[in-house]
């Protein structure tokens, strides 16, 4: 009966006997199709670890920039409080 009635307790889901017969031969399917992947011999086969060849990250330069004085962008805000800007609460 596969875990289907035990993922569905641990889940909260209710299946009825139709919907687990349903899921049941969808995963006999799946499983079928995947056993065919048992037959293929991988012994001697590297992980792929992209379809693309020769390609290097393209990083940027760490760079410092110079940084604004908290006080110079407070200034600019509606309302501050304790260094902080103070926005409208958007969460019950």
């Amino acid at each position: 009966m596969r875990d289907f009635l035990r993922f569905a307790e641990m889940s909260k889901f209710t299946i009825t006997d139709n919907e687990r017969v349903l899921l049941e031969t969808q995963a006999d399917r799946l499983d079928a199709g995947f056993s065919i992947l048992d037959e293929i011999e991988t012994d001697n086969v590297l992980p792929l670890v992209t379809m693309l060849t020769n390609v290097q990250n393209v990083l940027r330069k760490d760079v410092t920039i110079k940084n604004i004085p908290r006080e110079t962008l407070l200034a600019t805000a509606p309302e501050s409080q304790d260094g902080y800007f103070v926005v409208p609460k958007t969460v019950e």
